[in-house]
């Protein structure tokens, strides 16, 4: 967790504009020496899980219920 914004395709060494005030990191896959393959070898099942496990914990430390 960061209070600063996310920096997307950060980890593929592509530079795209920072976005939002705070940010949430998530180590989905090592770092090798071809960040192309790794990231088309990560689960995205495991990916999804772990956005929901996320945003349901933001979700309910704030009071809303999740119908996911």
């Amino acid at each position: 967790m960061s209070n600063g914004p996310l920096v997307p395709a950060q980890s593929v060494n592509r530079k795209f504009p920072a976005i939002g005030a705070y940010s949430i990191a998530g180590v989905v896959n090592a770092v090798s020496m071809k960040p192309y393959w790794t990231l088309q070898s990560t689960s995205l099942y495991h990916v999804m899980g772990m956005a929901k496990e996320i945003s349901g914990a933001i979700s309910g430390s704030i009071g809303i219920i999740s119908k996911i």
